[in-house]
């Protein structure tokens, strides 16, 4: 497995889920000192970003393309299975790690109340 890469572990999501259900929603990559990369969303990046010295923020996307592979992953799981619906949701991720590779914007201070978090979320 290339370090730099995510893990692979399995995936879940619920196919069930109505569309307007569904939403991108910010992603922060983070590295580890090992060289792991893996994407938490705003609740979990500030605590992160400003406790963990263990980690470093590398990058920051809009969650748009692992939100288009989520949403194509359910075509891809009634005609093809599961498997291939987990791996086309693993590709999104890639996708949209490598979009947001370098672009830094750190999360807002969870910390501190009325700073507007909660409209990105």
């Amino acid at each position: 497995m290339n370090p730099n890469s995510l893990p692979e572990k399995p995936l879940t999501a619920n196919m069930n889920m109505k569309d307007g259900e569904l939403r991108a929603k910010t992603v922060y990559f983070f590295e580890r000192k090992d060289g792991t990369v893996f994407a938490t969303e705003l609740s979990e990046a500030w605590n992160l970003y400003a406790r963990n010295r263990n980690v470093k923020l590398i990058g920051t996307g809009d969650g748009q393309a692992f939100f288009k592979a989520l949403m194509e992953s359910r075509e891809i799981f009634r005609t093809k299975g599961l498997e291939a619906a987990q791996q086309h949701i693993r590709n999104g991720q890639e996708a949209e790690l490598a979009a947001c590779r370098g672009k830094i914007i750190p999360p807002p201070n969870q910390d501190k109340i009325g700073n507007g978090a909660h409209l990105l979320g």
